[in-house]
């Protein structure tokens, strides 16, 4: 799933958040980084990247609310009350693994929009402990690229242009931008042929 970004030159000008960009962001560090909200007037604020921070940190539970299922949300308890305050999240690429010889091998992708130096991940946010700012990642069915690339488990993450990011704070909706009725321009770069041995192609 889409546990790591890049968000090193998002086109941000303020130095307030130079400190939270980096070329490899790690989810499961449960960071803070800089998104926008549908309530802060196009503006950056910091969020930490877990929906609910107050939850549990042990090995089972510790990816629990850094995506969010697009499909599920509108039924599962810990999202449903949320499902129209959107957000988006401006980064450079993420990061998706391709398993090869029955997951013995893990190939790192790293993915990018089509001319697009600075794209959006969508997702849902949420205040807690007083007015901290938290949030996940919306994903969606694949597309044929991830489809390849990310044969692991077969989502996405909601990956929006910008113009598309500008109108998915503006809308209720969630379905219009899950896959297929949105379909990302999106570029894989592998990271790591060394690792592919001849015989597996």
């Amino acid at each position: 799933m889409c546990y790591f970004i890049d968000n090193k030159n998002i086109n941000n000008d303020n130095d307030e958040f130079r400190d939270y960009l980096s070329s490899y962001v790690n989810a499961i560090d449960y960071p803070i980084i800089p998104i926008i909200t549908n309530d802060s007037n196009n503006k950056l604020v910091l969020a930490k990247w877990r929906f609910n921070p107050n939850l549990p940190k042990d090995s089972k539970s510790r990816t629990i609310g850094l995506n969010i299922n697009s499909e599920k949300g509108f039924i599962t308890p810990m999202f449903k009350n949320y499902t129209n305050q959107h957000c988006i999240i401006p980064i450079n690429a993420f990061f998706e693994w391709k398993h090869f010889d029955n997951h013995k091998i893990r190939v790192k992708h790293r993915i990018t929009m089509f001319n697009e130096n600075t794209y959006y991940l969508a997702g849902l946010w949420r205040k807690y402990n007083g007015d901290n700012i938290s949030f996940g990642v919306l994903t969606t069915l694949p597309n044929e690229l991830m489809s390849d690339i990310h044969n692991s488990k077969l989502r996405m993450p909601i990956s929006l242009s910008k113009t598309e990011a500008e109108r998915f704070l503006k809308t209720d909706s969630i379905f219009d931008f899950q896959f297929p009725q949105y379909n990302p321009s999106l570029v894989a770069e592998n990271l790591e042929k060394f690792k592919i041995p001849n015989t597996l192609f």
